[in-house]
């Protein structure tokens, strides 16, 4: 019979899996068994444990990696690191173009909005106008999904498109569809499509900072928004794009 752990014992342990978790890029029962010096059965119950709270999740090879509740505070910082290292570069955009321009990150099927510039034109699209939106009703989100294959982001959407009131998509076949033109371009465009009255253009950044993945886009009235203009954006900001993965592959070589 396997004896009782003292109180004191069992945090321990859970404070050296923790560790473990945040400090491994996978790990077995056996070997967390191991690390722990404690049987199969109570190492699999501790793990278990943290499942049951978000701290580990498993794979479909049935190992352990340290799950959203231990990366949140990791991922917030490198969110801020990123955030700090391309602020120049969005400075530079807006400043080229003088329309508003916003950084973004991509959160499951939504993009967030982390930072930005508005224009400083009369007619401007506010900063930070909206916070969050569905990514296939975003430019910078479509950008950002097709960076996936067809397949993954299938996956990422099983459970359909998130509804949104200004939305023109209303199926996986279209957005597939459309994804594969933005592949083809280099950039996705936005025609009112996340809110009335706002056009954009999107990039996708394709150096992530810490498994980051972000973005950058420009929304321009849609009076100000054409062909031609939405072309020109584009041209920008791609080479801004460009530069900013050289910060961050600086910046990630540097932590």
């Amino acid at each position: 019979m396997e004896k009782k752990a003292a109180p004191h014992a069992a945090v321990d342990r859970a404070l050296r899996l923790l560790i473990l978790l945040r400090e491994t890029e996978s790990l077995s029962v056996t070997e967390v068994a191991g690390h722990l010096e404690v049987s199969a059965s109570a190492a699999h119950r501790l793990l278990s444990a943290f499942r049951a709270r978000d701290f580990a999740t498993q794979d479909a090879a049935r190992r352990y990696r340290a799950g959203p509740a231990l990366r949140a505070g990791e991922r917030q910082r490198t969110i801020d690191d990123a955030r700090i290292a391309l602020r120049p570069s969005i400075a530079a955009v807006q400043t080229e173009l003088d329309e508003t321009v916003n950084l973004w990150v991509l959160e499951g099927v939504l993009v967030r909005n982390i930072d930005g510039i508005e224009s400083t034109q009369a007619l401007g699209i506010r900063l930070n106008a909206w916070e969050r939106v569905p990514a296939y009703c975003s430019a910078v989100g479509k950008a950002l999904l097709a960076r996936f294959s067809d397949a993954e982001v299938e996956r990422m959407h099983r459970g359909g498109l998130p509804r949104w009131p200004s939305s023109r998509m209303t199926s996986m076949a279209q957005l597939i569809e459309h994804l594969q033109q933005v592949r083809e371009r280099g950039y996705a465009t936005n025609l009112e499509e996340a809110v009335a009255g706002v056009c954009g253009v999107g990039v996708a950044i394709r150096s992530s900072l810490g498994g980051v993945i972000a973005g950058v886009s420009c929304a321009v009235p849609t009076v100000r928004f054409s062909g031609l203009r939405s072309r020109q954006v584009a041209r920008t900001l791609r080479h801004a794009a460009e530069e900013m993965e050289d910060v961050l592959i600086g910046a990630g070589s540097g932590r």
